[in-house]
C-alpha cells in the first residue's frame, strides 16, 4: 500500500497519528513525573522541645553546663518515607548514638502518621574560677556565696541552642529524594521542603570557623 504525502488527506491522517502518539507520550511522561516527584511525596515534620538546662560541678574544678532537647520527627503525609537520615541539629551531640543509629539504619522507613524521637544535647565547660567567687587563704581555696555569672542557663546559652538548624533526607517508594529543612529561632519553629540539600553554605561556614579557632588554639 502506497502513501502519497502530497495527497492532503493522507498527510492529514499521518499528522493526526503523529500528534496522537506524541500527545499520549507527553501525557504518560507527565503522569510518571507527577507520581514520582509530586503526588507520592512523603512529608516529615520536625518539632524540638524547649531545652532542659543542667549544670554539674566536677570536683570543684570544672563546671559542665548542658541544654538537652527532645527531637520528634513525624510523617504527616499519606505516603511512607524510606531511608530516613539527615544532619542532626548542628552543634549538638546526640545523647544516645546507638539508639539513633538503629532508628535510622539502612532501609528504615517511617509509615503514615508514625513518629520517632531522640534527644540531643549541647554542652559547654567552664573553669570553677570563672563561675564562683573564690579567694585563697594560706593556699587553700575559700568559696563564697553567689556566682560571677547570674542565671547561666540564659547568659551562657550557646547560639546553637537559640538558633537550631536541622534537616532530614528521605525517599518515596520510587527512590526520589526529598528534604525537610527545619529551623527554630526565637522560639518560632519552621518546616520547609526544598528541592536540594539545605544548609550547605552554613555548614561550610561553620567548618571554616571551627578550623580557624582550632588553629588559633
Amino acid at each position: 500500500m502506497n502513501f502519497d504525502l502530497n495527497d492532503p488527506s493522507v498527510f492529514q491522517q499521518v499528522l493526526t497519528v503523529i500528534v496522537t502518539l506524541g500527545t499520549g507520550l507527553i501525557i504518560w511522561l507527565a503522569n510518571s513525573l507527577h507520581n514520582k516527584y509530586i503526588k507520592y511525596r512523603p512529608k516529615l515534620f520536625v518539632t524540638i522541645e524547649r531545652p532542659l538546662f543542667s549544670q554539674f560541678n566536677k570536683q570543684h574544678v570544672i563546671f559542665e553546663f548542658g541544654w538537652r532537647c527532645t527531637v520528634t520527627i513525624k510523617n504527616k503525609s499519606k505516603y511512607t518515607a524510606y531511608d530516613v537520615t539527615g544532619q542532626f541539629p548542628i552543634g549538638h551531640n546526640i545523647s544516645d548514638k546507638r539508639d539513633v543509629r538503629e532508628m535510622f539504619e539502612k532501609n528504615n522507613h517511617l509509615d503514615v502518621h508514625e513518629e520517632v524521637e531522640f534527644e540531643v544535647e549541647r554542652k559547654i565547660f567552664k573553669k570553677v574560677e570563672d563561675i564562683l567567687h573564690i579567694t585563697y587563704e594560706d593556699n587553700v581555696r575559700v568559696f563564697h556565696p553567689g556566682t560571677k555569672i547570674p542565671t547561666p542557663e540564659i547568659n551562657l546559652k550557646p547560639k546553637e541552642v537559640e538558633d537550631i538548624r536541622f534537616y532530614i533526607k528521605y525517599t518515596n517508594e520510587f527512590g526520589r529524594t526529598f528534604y525537610t529543612k527545619y529551623r527554630k529561632k526565637d522560639k518560632k519553629e519552621k518546616n520547609s521542603f526544598p528541592l536540594v540539600r539545605p544548609y550547605l553554605l552554613y555548614e561550610l561556614q561553620e567548618r571554616i570557623i571551627r578550623r580557624f579557632k582550632k588553629k588559633r588554639g
